[in-house]
């Protein structure tokens, strides 16, 4: 496994000290590299400046118009000490040498060509491997009064004083590079433990798995999520979100544009408790969610903001399932209750011999209920309105309060384009609401009448009750969300959810004041296709 199972603090080191040193060294072989040339140009433009001197020093040129090297060696001499040349050579018209730090070689040839200096006229700095060893040269023409070249002088610096000098710049270069390398290792080793502390601690296969673990577990949610930034960007968004209407075209680094989220992004961060968290209602798309939001911290800091909507029909779904097994549960024990009672007295009355009071008993107590049912299965042709208005006469009943249908109402098959589950929820919903402003408001005197008719180009629907009805200036107020006139805590969103499926349909609802002393609630819906 090798180097993959080294921990990611282990892993940066290496990988930081390997590229420190990597730049150190190019560096520093570049900068000697560098540093050599400048210091051979150095020593070239040196040689030429001591080569001009001599050109230039009068004993020298007199000496050469005599072709006297006696006058010529203690100057050139006197100058190659003075400047630290390793030599000075003066050499004549026929390149001969005129003086030399070794004097066996005055008189003869310089070692390399002077046709440049003499006969060119040209100063010269090069290279070159000569009589004394490899050195930086110099050579330039020297000139007497009348501008006449009678002569060349000629210096050199031995490149073995040259790597003296860069030596000694070597040794101190390597000694920063070597302290570089030390600050570069103490340096990644602080970086390291600063990235370890950042990531907590997780190595980057760690890292990689909570990345797609956090993906799949967002997209096996069944709740739309979504997660922004402080900046108010999307940095997660699953499937389930995607699918709203609303975030169909948005993109990771979109800013949020609904101002409800908006709004409680701001609320979150403008808290100042240490675990925000809270929940709303949120209408959008012409759709109702609850929506749960939590701040993201670390290390106490404010990070974002993750929303979890959750469609508010399912909850009510949810919400009416458990309240049926509930209220059913309780409807069975007390119904067990009362009919025990009843059967103990219609064995009574068998065992008396009073069987025509035991009979009337037993009919007068399915009566009501099997005459209900057979008028909605002869008078209501929609199954899924019938069942809406059985249910509603059951809970009816259970809270002892009374539900009548006109028995001269009817309702033929809905048309196919009328979306029956939306009726049904406007229905029940209005029904709900008359049935409990009724039963808080008056009790067993409580009272609900409900009429309807698919006569003419319209759907009628009326439900009136006893409860203290809508003052006239609330009319304006009880669509939204939150009015309520009920001390349920959990109630004002019923009309909300019934505004948005009459706007489906089409349909309108109006409210007036009910004969009975309380609202009055008309829902109108046209036949499109009737």
């Amino acid at each position: 496994m090798g180097i993959l199972n080294i921990k990611l603090s282990t892993k940066i080191i290496i990988l930081t000290v390997s590229v420190v040193l990597l730049c150190l060294t190019v560096s520093t072989v570049l900068l000697l590299h560098a540093f050599q040339t400048t210091v051979q140009n150095h020593f070239g433009e040196r040689a030429m400046h001591v080569a001009q001197l001599a050109a230039d020093t009068q004993e020298i040129k007199e000496g050469l118009e005599q072709n006297s090297s006696t006058i010529i060696q203690p100057i050139a001499e006197e100058i190659r000490e003075g400047t630290e040349a390793s030599y000075v050579v003066i050499g004549d018209m026929n390149n001969i040498r005129q003086s030399h730090h070794d004097i066996d070689k005055i008189g003869e040839k310089l070692g390399t060509s002077s046709e440049e200096a003499l006969k060119n006229e040209q100063s010269i700095i090069y290279k070159d491997d000569g009589v004394s060893g490899k050195a930086m040269k110099a050579k330039t023409p020297i000139y007497n009064e009348s501008e006449e070249v009678i002569g060349v002088a000629s210096v050199g610096f031995l490149t073995d004083k040259i790597e003296n000098e860069f030596a000694t710049y070597r040794a101190s270069t390597l000694k920063y590079y070597s302290a570089a390398l030390f600050l570069g290792i103490l340096g990644t080793m602080f970086v390291a433990r600063n990235i370890k502390r950042t990531i907590f601690g997780l190595e980057p296969s760690e890292i990689s798995y909570l990345f797609e673990e956090k993906k799949a577990i967002l997209e096996s949610m069944n709740e739309p999520i979504v997660a922004v930034d402080d900046q108010e960007r999307i940095v997660s968004i699953n499937k389930k979100a995607r699918a709203i209407d609303h975030f169909k075209e948005s993109n990771i680094g979109d800013p949020i544009t609904h101002p409800q989220l908006i709004q409680a992004f701001e609320n979150a961060f403008s808290s100042v408790e240490e675990d925000y968290d809270s929940t709303g209602k949120l209408l959008m798309d012409n759709n109702i969610y609850i929506m749960d939001y939590s701040i993201i911290k670390t290390n106490g800091k404010k990070l974002g903001v993750v929303f979890i909507l959750r469609p508010i029909s399912e909850i009510e779904e949810l919400k009416k399932e458990y309240s049926t097994i509930k209220t059913f549960a309780e409807d069975m024990r007390s119904n067990n209750h009362e009919f025990q009672n009843k059967l103990n007295t219609i064995y009574g009355l068998l065992k008396l011999g009073k069987t025509k009071r035991a009979m009337h008993l037993i009919s007068k107590e399915v009566e009501d209920h099997q005459d209900f049912i057979v008028y909605l299965m002869s008078s209501v042709n929609s199954p899924m309105i019938a069942a809406c208005l059985l249910g509603k006469f059951k809970r009816a009943a259970e809270m002892k309060i009374a539900l009548n249908i006109d028995q001269e109402s009817e309702l033929s098959e809905l048309p196919d384009d009328i979306n029956e589950r939306e009726l049904v929820s406007a229905l029940g919903n209005i029904i709900d609401n008359a049935i409990e402003v009724a039963y808080y408001n008056r009790g067993r005197d409580g009272m609900v009448n409900i009429s309807f008719t698919d006569l003419g180009p319209d759907l009628v629907f009326d439900i009136e009750d006893n409860g203290p009805g809508v003052p006239p200036e609330k009319l304006d107020m009880i669509y939204e969300k939150g009015y309520t006139t009920k001390p349920s805590t959990n109630s004002g969103i019923g009309l909300s959810i019934v505004q948005n499926n009459l706007t489906s349909l089409d349909g309108e609802l109006y409210v007036s004041e009910s004969p009975l002393g309380g609202a009055h609630f008309t829902i109108i819906i046209p036949k499109r296709s009737g």
